[in-house]
């Protein structure tokens, strides 16, 4: 017999999404090979002849981790027939099958194997497949040049947005708006857009 609370946590996990029961089992299982790895509980310590008068603790065994290639041998080899359901293993034995995982973990415990390895069998199409490059950043444009025109027309733009592509000025105008959209009318789109202050001052860059 199941325990009411694992019952509860069951019902809960069947109603996610096959995503997210997998990302639950993965996380479950995590959480189990750290506490193998968290070894043993330490003795009482001893000074002398007398305990050290420390509250006494269950010593917590340290468990081998399941080899489970049998496992994945099983799934390697059976994963069409049953595509979309639950499964029970015990090495490279099927111990339940089926769309309940509270009816695959029941049957699981009946056999007696408690720590047999249940999931949801993914179709190999979803777990397979082949990156797609959908687009590519171009490389940061050197703008060294269009600095360098600031420099030297500071005085005569301040106050003004400006468009530069490199040493050329594209628009100049009180109007950002119409600086941009005079930009992309001369076929420079990626022109700097820049509102330029007076000497000594810090240029503000929309573009």
């Amino acid at each position: 017999m199941l325990d009411t609370a694992v019952e509860k946590v069951i019902t809960e996990i069947e109603r996610l999404s096959s995503e997210q029961q997998r990302e639950v089992f993965e996380c479950l299982e995590k959480k189990v090979k750290s506490k193998h790895q968290s070894g043993a509980a330490s003795a009482p310590e001893t000074v002398g002849e007398a305990h050290l008068p420390i509250t006494p603790q269950a010593a917590v065994h340290k468990l081998p981790i399941k080899d489970r290639s049998k496992e994945k041998a099983w799934l390697a080899s059976h994963r069409n027939e049953y595509v979309g359901q639950w499964v029970a293993l015990d090495g490279d034995r099927l111990l339940g099958y089926g769309k309940s995982l509270r009816d695959v973990a029941k049957a699981a415990d009946d056999a007696g194997v408690f720590d047999a390895l249940i999931f949801i069998v993914e179709d190999s199409d979803k777990l397979n497949f082949t990156p797609r490059i959908i687009g590519k950043a171009p490389p940061p444009k050197d703008r060294s040049k269009e600095y360098e025109w600031l420099e030297q027309h500071r005085k005569e733009y301040s106050h003004q947005w400006v468009a530069l592509d490199g040493d050329r000025l594209v628009s100049s105008s009180t109007d950002c708006r119409l600086v941009i959209d005079e930009a992309r009318q001369n076929g420079v789109p990626d022109a700097l857009i820049i509102y330029v202050e007076p000497p000594n001052a810090r240029s503000l860059i929309i573009w």
